[in-house]
């Protein structure tokens, strides 16, 4: 655990009584990260959060390798409305305004979004429409083949499965002329993948540098190639009413890497 959130647990339960203010700087992870789910929402239910300063990576007004924000907090009533500043160093008088039943319907995870107005607007027509996780028919996966633990499996003799990993993907195209590592058999037989394995899919890192332009980029691969754990992937189900190529314009589309950037806090392209 980052010893952050158990300092901010303590100060705001234990340092302070119930009339005091708050001014918090610490990592901007505590708007969206997903370990900081329960203080996140423990905050917003019990204190009132009055206005969060976002200060980006990078910039020297603070001496940190990573995005800040300086959270002001009272703690003798509760939250309605945030004033957000998302680049408080960069541009100081840029507020916006969050209120408590958006951050609800936004996430259930209560993510605090650092949004301009026109962001707001954006998110909001996003929210209406059903999310990946409630489709039956799209299954959202990592890759079926861990290095580490399956790393014996993986040989240089061709058994007509070709190992794909990270690397090998790009922005609509999957590299995998010159791939010389293969996947014995007996994996393939084994593993409860192994259907997926034999269906077309579209696929995408599970790392990529939190500060690119492009975090979401899927790719088609075939049939019979597996995928390495540093590897997600998107499959259908026969009777789905939309097509592989369909969804990877939707995920590839500028709209939806948009939206996952904003809650994500670190390198990892995770399937939630």
């Amino acid at each position: 655990m980052n010893f952050y959130k158990l300092f901010t647990e303590e100060i705001i339960e234990h340092y302070a009584d119930e009339n005091t203010f708050l001014n918090l700087l610490i990592p901007s992870s505590i708007l969206s990260d997903k370990s900081c789910v329960d203080l996140r929402k423990h905050i917003l239910k019990n204190y009132k959060i009055v206005s969060i300063k976002v200060v980006p990576e990078g910039v020297d007004v603070v001496d940190a390798q990573q995005s800040l924000c300086a959270m002001l907090i009272d703690k003798a009533t509760k939250t309605t409305k945030i004033q957000m500043y998302k680049d408080f160093y960069h541009f100081p008088k840029s507020l916006s305004e969050l209120n408590l039943q958006d951050i609800k319907s936004f996430s259930e995870d209560w993510n605090i979004l650092p949004l301009s107005k026109d962001e707001v607007a954006k998110l909001k027509k996003l929210s209406t429409f059903t999310k990946v996780k409630d489709l039956p028919y799209i299954k959202n996966l990592r890759g079926e083949l861990d290095l580490t633990l399956n790393g014996k499996s993986i040989v240089c003799e061709n058994t007509g499965y070709k190992l794909v990993r990270g690397r090998n993907i790009g922005y609509y195209k999957t590299e995998t002329e010159d791939i010389t590592e293969y996947v014995v058999n007996d994996f393939v037989s084994s593993t409860a993948k192994g259907n997926y394995i034999k269906s077309e899919r579209i696929i995408c890192q599970q790392i990529v540098n939190k500060n690119k332009t492009r975090r979401v980029s899927f790719a088609p691969v075939e049939k019979n190639f597996v995928l390495a754990n540093s590897c997600n992937f998107i499959a259908l189900a026969e009777d789905a009413p939309i097509t592989l190529n369909f969804i990877m314009g939707v995920f590839n589309s500028s709209i939806i890497n948009w939206y996952f950037k904003l809650s994500s806090t670190n390198n990892h392209i995770n399937n939630y």
